[in-house]
């Protein structure tokens, strides 16, 4: 019980910190209309990975973090459109 509580904690806590960092730029004038990604260095990948390959394969977490892992990949396309602006 206590192992999966420290997933769902991990899991809270890093989504917690994805819907905070939109606040950080209040304020400020935009220079994108993309929202800023997270950046996670290779330590926190590797750790994100071994936390997830643990869950078991019908976890309910699984389509939340594959739908995360979505919206990372559109916010690089984003973020690249727009430097080609």
């Amino acid at each position: 019980m206590k192992n999966w509580m420290n997933k769902i904690s991990l899991i809270v806590i890093g989504a917690s910190l994805v819907f905070l960092s939109g606040c950080a730029n209040l304020g400020k004038v935009p220079t994108s209309n993309c929202p800023e990604a997270p950046h996670y260095t290779a330590q926190e990948w590797q750790k994100i990975e071994e936390s997830v390959a643990e869950l078991p394969e019908q976890s309910p977490l699984i389509p939340v973090l594959q739908d995360y892992m979505d919206l990372l990949d559109k916010l690089k396309v984003c973020e690249k459109l727009e430097k080609e602006k």
